[in-house]
């Protein structure tokens, strides 16, 4: 199935309806632009392909990792019990019981 439109126009039109990964949309835009210069001039340094390698990551990581949202539960869950464990160990009463 044919994509729709340039790798530019995919990139802005997933930034308009993904308001959240804007940063994501921006680095992508960026490497998109490093990728052209490669394509068609001699003109990139190793230095301008790692940064692009470097920006490809942080979208990735912008857009699936979850591991921030895990954290927030954990955080919500541990202040919800006030710090107290999650099961009950045996021989331990909890405070004010």
């Amino acid at each position: 199935m044919p994509k729709k439109g340039t790798l530019h126009q995919r990139i802005e039109n997933f930034k308009k309806m993904k308001p959240d990964y804007s940063d994501a949309a921006d680095a992508l835009l960026a490497t998109k632009w490093i990728g052209n210069v490669g394509s068609h001039e001699d003109a990139l340094k190793i230095s301008d392909v790692l940064d692009g390698a470097e920006m490809i990551n942080f979208a990735l990581v912008e857009i699936y990792d979850t591991s921030r949202d895990a954290v927030k539960r954990m955080a919500a869950d541990i202040t919800a019990r006030k710090g107290m464990p999650a099961r009950k160990l045996p021989g331990v009463v909890p405070p004010g019981t």
